[in-house]
């Protein structure tokens, strides 16, 4: 029980709003999550036949561990978007995206009309987004995130390694989760 997953799990403390700077002793795994630039191009390079499937793109609330953080709304006045980053049929990555609804008429106004195209093409292509540094979490069904992604994906395994970033355009920030899911540890971490 010395591995960080177990920590995480036997502090009743901690949740997975405890976002952390430790990584997954399993090496492959940590290899994905460390990985610095755009998750999107590293996939493209390493997954036969890649795909973005975009589940949902709506208007809401931030999740709980994410509202009242980095400027995103506390309640009402969020933009969310989910996609699944796919090999083929097989589901890699789960990915989860916020920001205040008001921000779609400042900076990152091109979210409105990104549709099917994958995020990374507009976080990675204006110099002007910086990313801030990667925090993760072990997700388990129970969480917020978690049960999103269980909705999308019902058979999944928990508990799953997730990180998280803060994008920031002209100081605006937008949030972006990306959950691994196991079929990412058969592809080599390009």
């Amino acid at each position: 029980m010395g591995t960080v997953e177990s920590r995480l799990f036997r502090n009743p403390l901690s949740r997975v709003s405890n976002w952390t700077a430790h990584l997954p002793l399993d090496r492959a795994l940590a290899a994905w999550l460390r990985g610095g630039g755009s998750l999107t191009a590293r996939l493209r390079r390493s997954a036969p036949n890649f795909a973005m499937r975009r589940l949902a793109q709506f208007s809401g609330a931030a999740l709980p561990d994410e509202a009242g953080r980095q400027l995103l709304p506390r309640r009402r006045g969020a933009v969310v978007r989910e996609v699944l980053l796919m090999g083929g049929a097989r589901p890699l990555v789960f990915a989860h995206s916020v920001a205040a609804t008001s921000s779609l008429n400042g900076p990152w106004r091109e979210l409105r009309g990104l549709g099917g195209r994958p995020l990374a093409e507009l976080l990675f292509a204006d110099p002007r987004a910086r990313r801030e540094p990667l925090r993760y979490a072990l997700l388990r069904a129970s969480d917020p995130l978690g049960r999103r992604v269980r909705r999308a994906l019902p058979d999944i395994a928990f508990p799953l390694w997730a990180r998280r970033s803060v994008f920031r355009h002209r100081g605006v920030p937008l949030m972006v989760t990306e959950v691994f899911l196991p079929a990412i540890k058969d592809l080599p971490p390009r």
